[in-house]
């Protein structure tokens, strides 16, 4: 996955009390999390994936779950919006809303 310049090719995963990293390689990069779920369903690969995005995959086995023995680590969110515009105001209370309520 493609985050504006950095590639996030390293996972965290938490197993029997330690942390560890994996680096990762492939041959596909997005930016877009639907079409990392595309290429997945399309069987090029593995992805880490918000449960809510997948959910109706993996109900319907379209998907599965590898791994399911290690939690991952702290995902970042992102909230994303056009650069060089004014920010209108109501977006702005809706980002400090959201922060706040994911603050651990």
């Amino acid at each position: 996955m493609r985050f504006g310049v950095n590639i996030h090719r390293e996972w965290q995963f938490r197993a029997d009390g330690r942390s560890f990293k994996v680096l990762v390689s492939g041959r596909r990069i997005a930016n877009d999390g639907d079409q990392v779920r595309q290429w997945c369903l399309a069987g090029h690969g593995i992805c880490i994936k918000s449960y809510i995005d997948v959910r109706d995959d993996l109900e319907a086995g379209r998907l599965i779950e590898v791994l399911e023995t290690y939690s991952l680590q702290g995902v970042d969110l992102q909230i994303v919006y056009p650069s060089g515009h004014a920010l209108p105001r109501r977006v702005k209370l809706l980002m400090d809303d959201i922060s706040s309520k994911l603050q651990v």
